[in-house]
């Protein structure tokens, strides 16, 4: 049997994380890459950075060739991963590999009785344990994922998507922090979105839910087809062009149809729509858009109101010029802390 000889150093191996995404990866491997994303957020960033650009060329259809290569064209401007390492050739019984591997396990997880379902005969039916996937997107990136029913889901900038390992078999469930737009592929089982006291069920549809932990409201807009949106005060039935927004502190919720809803999906069309918010909560939309930190010295012009439209490939500079041109406002940025001021 061979196996890759892991130290505790400050580099990972990109055949880890590639055995890791790909499900492939041993006991003893995730447990070194878990010790690894543990150590620094950079490390974390790296892996999310490889994660989507796994994510995105399999959705276009590339071979693995061309996704390793883009990796490593990554991975030499990142010195926390390394291309090479040379398999260790050392042959050990079957039995004895499993205990090695299980007593890792049972360390790095507390987990003592997944020691009991690593040692039992390979002839003997376990029954699979359901294990749950996330996708995080990092701020100033976007990224588009397939789930295994063909259901597209367009995630925007700081959100977190969960799903679990046996999605679609009995139910579609999925977990979402922050904004994602779904386009649903009709089938028997019903799809599910999970967002903090709000469930939205539907069979198959085009729909946008926006739930940042940072904010206090869910707010689900239908573009076509039909969804059912639950709380604990009631149940109920949308239809396109209606923008449901559920009030987390007050635990309401409100309904109302709006003519045309593509404004709410504009994040996905390379826009940036701005409708009459304060400033401080447009701070927020270009911080997760933009990756920097925004300090507002300035309680009035936290609240001073605006309305406007910028197409993505706009850089942060150009956007808080043109708002400044209707704002007796300021700003100065070092690196990615801006301050506005008046």
């Amino acid at each position: 049997m061979y196996r890759y000889k892991l130290k505790k150093v400050a580099k990972i191996n990109i055949n880890i994380i590639e055995r890791n995404i790909t499900g492939c990866a041993t006991v003893e491997e995730q447990t070194a890459l878990h010790s690894w994303l543990e150590r620094d957020q950079a490390n974390r960033d790296a892996y999310f950075r490889m994660k989507n650009i796994w994510d995105s060329c399999r959705i276009k259809g590339y071979s693995q060739d061309v996704i390793r290569r883009e990796w490593e064209l990554l991975a030499k401007r990142i010195n926390a991963v390394e291309l090479h390492l040379k398999p260790v050739f050392r042959r050990t019984s079957t039995i004895r590999q499993w205990m090695r591997y299980a007593a890792v396990f049972a360390v790095a997880t507390g987990l003592t009785a997944a020691l009991v379902l690593l040692l039992q005969s390979q002839s003997e039916q376990v029954t699979p344990q359901i294990t749950w996937q996330q996708i995080t997107v990092p701020n100033g990136q976007r990224t588009q994922v397939i789930l295994s029913d063909s259901s597209k889901v367009w995630l925007n900038a700081g959100t977190i998507l969960k799903y679990p390992s046996d999605f679609g078999v009995q139910k579609r469930q999925v977990i979402l922090d922050g904004e994602a737009s779904f386009r649903v592929m009709t089938a028997d089982v019903p799809f599910t979105v999970m967002a903090d006291d709000v469930e939205i069920t539907v069979l198959g549809t085009h729909f946008n839910v926006r739930n940042y932990s940072t904010e206090n409201y869910v707010e689900t807009t239908l573009f076509e087809g039909s969804v059912k949106m639950q709380t604990s005060q009631k149940e109920t039935i949308m239809k396109p062009g209606d923008v449901a927004t559920y009030r987390k502190d007050r635990q309401t919720a409100e309904v109302k149809q709006i003519q045309d809803v593509t404004d709410k999906f504009a994040w996905n069309n390379n826009h940036l729509i701005i409708n009459g918010e304060c400033l401080e909560d447009i701070a927020r939309m270009l911080e997760r858009r933009y990756d920097v930190h925004i300090v507002i010295t300035n309680q009035e012009l936290k609240d001073y109101r605006y309305t406007g439209k910028f197409v993505y490939n706009e850089t942060i500079q150009q956007v808080l010029k043109v708002i400044s041109l209707t704002t007796k406002m300021q700003y100065t940025m070092e690196g990615n802390e801006i301050t506005i001021s008046k």
